[in-house]
């Protein structure tokens, strides 16, 4: 039995959920959500469950199973957040993926509703922030020019964070939307730390909820900085805790 198990027990399930389509054949699922989500829940002390994002009618049987989810983001080339979700129009170049979008929904809600935490990664974190009411807008210096790859930025805690008291503390970015305003009831956790390239933006956040639970980081946690390797990232570290306390009370 590996140090994991001897310190909690058999591994948390939680469903793992991505904008990009579950493959037909299995050895291109680790290509699909990346094997660094797979890696990060791992590194966490959870056993993931890949959920496809096709079929709502099975959400009740798998929110039954599992213990946690997340909400994934995509590598390069995935999804923008719909505007329509905070009154504008989409743009000429916006891609957007809607029937997912409502399914991430409808997940998310029986999650919580089944007193379940939610962990949104990226996209995953602005679709949730979406339909809790906030408002996105497109943002510079959060994402490589017209190239794959990653950003890195500092994050400092908000004002009104629960969960992080750190300083400074590098992470790793690629996205083109950034969070306005959030809705009633969600709260800041951390900010970035803003730079002549990229103005200061809401990285982290949390439901305001005496019993539900959801979290959502606007960065990738999944590729963690070289410089913060060893400290972990408090958001996944906290959402791995609920996990455990889930499946405890299962």
């Amino acid at each position: 039995m590996d140090a994991i198990h001897m310190k909690f027990g058999a591994p948390p399930k939680v469903a793992l959920l991505s904008a990009q389509r579950v493959p037909l054949q299995p050895d291109q699922v680790g290509e699909v959500f990346g094997a660094s989500y797979l890696r990060l829940m791992e590194d966490y002390g959870l056993r993931p469950v890949l959920v496809p994002t096709l079929l709502p009618r099975f959400i009740e049987d798998y929110v039954a199973e599992v213990d946690g989810a997340v909400i994934a983001g995509v590598e390069w080339g995935g999804p923008d957040p719909s505007p329509a979700r905070w009154g504008e129009r989409y743009g000429a170049q916006a891609h957007v993926d809607e029937k997912t979008e409502n399914y991430i929904g409808t997940f998310a809600t029986a999650m919580l509703a089944s007193n379940r935490p939610v962990l949104g990664i990226s996209y995953g974190a602005e679709v949730l922030a979406s339909l809790f009411g906030s408002t996105l807008e497109s943002t510079t210096g959060h994402a490589p020019v017209d190239q794959p790859g990653l950003v890195r930025t500092y994050i400092q805690p908000a004002q009104s964070a629960r969960y992080y008291d750190g300083a400074g503390l590098p992470v790793r970015c690629m996205h083109g939307w950034a969070i306005k305003h959030l809705g009633l009831q969600l709260a800041a956790e951390a900010v970035s730390v803003p730079t002549s390239s990229s103005p200061q933006v809401i990285e982290a956040f949390r439901l305001n909820h005496s019993v539900a639970r959801l979290l959502g980081v606007n960065y990738h946690p999944d590729r963690p900085d070289p410089e913060s390797g060893l400290h972990g990232d408090p958001f996944v570290a906290q959402f791995a805790e609920w996990c455990r306390d889930a499946a405890r009370i299962s």
